[in-house]
């Protein structure tokens, strides 16, 4: 038995080496891993406003808020990977640790593992002392090494990935397919890039992939059954905490609705360029049979990366991790030209076209640098909020203890967490359940400003309640950042709120419906 699941696991045509175990290599793997990891936790990190707003979601589903679990399954622009890993951090490590610094070292060496595997591939180990310097030259991707985000599990997904397609075509044993269907599916939860870069990976391996097997039947089945199945997750976690299957696929539809690539393209030519240029690569490149997978999953991620940057830039998303997911297309082509059978093991015409096509493609990745979005990740709550603190005593000086409702991720990751029970939020909006509330209590609402970080700039809901108001609404208060405090005002109040410093007097709202400039 344990020799037939050998067969399975390692491929039939390959013959299984039993080495006797050298305890001294995964001690000083470990030992080494440790190292950098004290290393890098002792070295300078600066915060992101991404990684702000999973932590105050981690720190919203430990008290149990129901926004923060419609938050890990209603919305695609934040995925739920990160959070899910900060809060297996949480609950791991002992306190005061910092679970987004642990998180961010904790992928930033299991990368550096992976490309020190890659570099042993090529024989040619000592470039590697080569790069480092280089990567921390270059001012963007310094930075990048410093900062808190999220998303370098994303990109540490793809460093493992590319690792086990190395092997894969060396040696095509299932385990390597296995890893990489796996990894794929773990990319589904990474949002927009993930899916995209997921999707490229899996296209490529069932195209050029199965040329490496003789007997290929299943092996559709077997890389893409777990991402259709960690796929299927969405809508059953939509269906089961926001009542609505496609509640995710909803709630981004009003940012596409007038969008269109077209105009994407056109306010950005450097785009359309990129765009063209890497058509006609992954066209050409078809016809050479002997370009290694490791050198197409570079043209194939570049292909995906600019479909995730027009479909950014035509609906005003931001796809979390798109500048780390652009820098990481550079390494299977970096990698595939430092292997020396790629070049020597083919004919000299496909040695030529895959230099060219190569070089072609990292011109492409060029050009798209200036497209790069360093700023936008930082400055999505453009304008400064205001203070917590602040909107309730506005509220309270006429409406104590009147509680703020919240209808967006970012607003409810800003104030959720400041004052205990003032602001209520929720992620999906209903209008007769708002209604209903109203007349049960008073409340009042809170809408950030229309600039497209919040909500959909076209959103049918907010953009008119924040232009326009309603019958039901009357305006509190406006500060100049565009962010307004409205009350809902009850159609028939059994009570007004007695203001105690007005001796007695019921305290009613402000009835001009004008507002204040802040």
């Amino acid at each position: 038995m344990s020799n037939l699941a050998e067969r399975i696991w390692y491929g039939t045509s390959h013959q299984v080496h039993r080495e006797p175990l050298a305890w001294h290599r995964p001690l000083l793997i470990v030992g080494a891993a440790v190292g950098l990891l004290a290393v890098r936790l002792h070295l300078p990190f600066t915060s992101s406003e991404s990684m702000a707003v999973y932590e105050n979601i981690c720190v919203a589903l430990v008290d149990q808020q129901n926004w923060a679990k419609q938050a890990l399954v209603g919305v695609l622009d934040y995925p739920p990977l990160p959070a899910l890993l900060l809060l297996l951090l949480r609950g791991v490590l002992p306190g005061g640790c910092d679970p987004q610094a642990w998180l961010v070292a904790i992928c930033q060496v299991w990368i550096f593992f992976y490309l020190c595997r890659l570099v042993h591939f090529t024989g040619r180990s000592k470039l590697l002392f080569i790069f480092v310097p280089v990567l921390f030259a270059v001012p963007a991707l310094r930075n990048y090494l410093w900062e808190q985000n999220p998303f370098w599990i994303f990109l540490l997904v793809m460093t493992s990935t590319l690792y086990h397609i190395s092997r894969w075509q060396r040696q095509p044993v299932l385990r390597e397919l296995i890893v990489v269907a796996i990894n794929c599916a773990i990319l589904v939860l990474g949002g927009g890039v993930g899916i995209a870069f997921a999707m490229a990976t899996l296209v490529l391996m069932q195209v050029y992939g199965r040329k490496r097997l003789e007997r290929h039947r299943g092996l559709t089945t077997l890389l893409f059954v777990p991402l259709l199945y960690l796929a299927l997750l969405y809508p059953l976690c939509n269906w089961l905490i926001m009542h609505d299957p496609w509640f995710c696929v909803r709630r981004l539809l009003p940012f596409f609705e007038n969008s269109s690539l077209y105009t994407a393209f056109a306010e950005e030519p450097l785009l359309a360029v990129a765009g063209i240029a890497v058509a006609l690569l992954l066209l050409l490149t078809h016809f050479v049979k002997s370009m290694p997978l490791d050198l197409r999953l570079g043209f194939w991620l570049t292909a995906a990366l600019v479909l995730v940057l027009a479909g950014g830039r035509a609906s005003q998303l931001y796809f979390g991790g798109e500048f780390l997911m652009a820098g990481f297309c550079w390494v299977p082509m970096l990698y595939s030209w430092l292997y020396r059978p790629n070049f020597t093991e083919c004919r000299a015409a496909a040695r030529v076209c895959m230099v060219l096509a190569s070089g072609l493609l990292m011109a492409v990745l060029v050009v798209l640098w200036p497209l790069r979005l360093e700023g936008k990740e930082r400055d999505q709550f453009i304008g400064t909020p205001p203070d917590g603190a602040e909107i309730a005593a506005i509220v309270d000086d006429d409406w104590k203890d009147s509680r703020i409702l919240l209808f967006d991720l970012r607003s409810a990751a800003i104030y959720c967490n400041q004052l205990d029970n003032r602001f209520l939020a929720r992620l999906d909006y209903y209008t007769d359940e708002l209604h209903a509330q109203r007349q049960d209590e008073q409340v009042h609402l809170l809408i950030p400003p229309n600039n497209g970080r919040f909500y959909a700039p076209t959103d049918p809901v907010f953009v008119e309640l924040h232009e326009h108001g309603a019958p039901w609404l009357m305006l509190e208060y406006a500060w100049p950042s565009g962010w307004q405090l409205w009350r809902c005002v009850r159609d028939r109040p059994e009570r007004f709120l007695v203001d105690p410093q007005a001796g007695g007097e019921p305290a009613s709202g402000r009835g001009t419906g004008a507002g204040h400039d802040g």
